[in-house]
């Protein structure tokens, strides 16, 4: 074995096995295959136990990007409600005030008719209580009038 192995090889026992710090090289080339595979076992059952951390670790990462997906798809769910609610009161704004423009204008309309009326029937009466004979009259002196200035 090298000894970049060797050493390597202490540094793992180290850590897996305690009471080997004091061990030297030499003291390692002369372990035992018993405490070799009592060492191996040991390394064994700490990778079996990080395996299964990480096994762990992969079903909580799974679970959290479930829920984060199930999260996302409620926000676009929410937000796609929300637009559908704001085209809605768009569109009765746009009715309202689509109504209220035509109620004005009719309103307006229906004030100049009258108003139209009103003057029409005022005027009719003028004509009407006055004779004939002084509307030509009238009418001649009016024409007369003008032909002398």
């Amino acid at each position: 074995m090298s000894n970049e192995a060797i050493a390597c090889s202490k540094d793992v026992l180290v850590q897996y096995s305690p009471g080997l710090e004091h061990v030297n090289m030499a003291d390692l080339k002369r372990l035992l295959k018993p405490e070799l595979a009592n060492i191996c076992i040991r390394a064994l059952h700490f990778v079996e136990e990080l395996l299964s951390n990480v096994e762990t670790l992969k079903n909580s990462n799974s679970s959290l990007q479930n829920s984060l997906i199930k999260s996302q798809q409620q926000v676009i769910s929410t937000q796609a409600e929300l637009s559908e609610c704001k085209t809605e009161q768009l569109e009765t704004l746009r009715k309202t005030v689509e109504t209220s423009v035509l109620d004005s204008v009719k309103t307006v309309e229906t004030s100049l008719v009258d108003s139209v009326k009103t003057e029409l029937q005022s005027y009719s009466s003028a004509v009407q209580r006055t004779p004939p004979n002084e509307q030509t009259f009238s009418s001649e002196a009016q024409r007369r009038g003008r032909r002398r200035s």
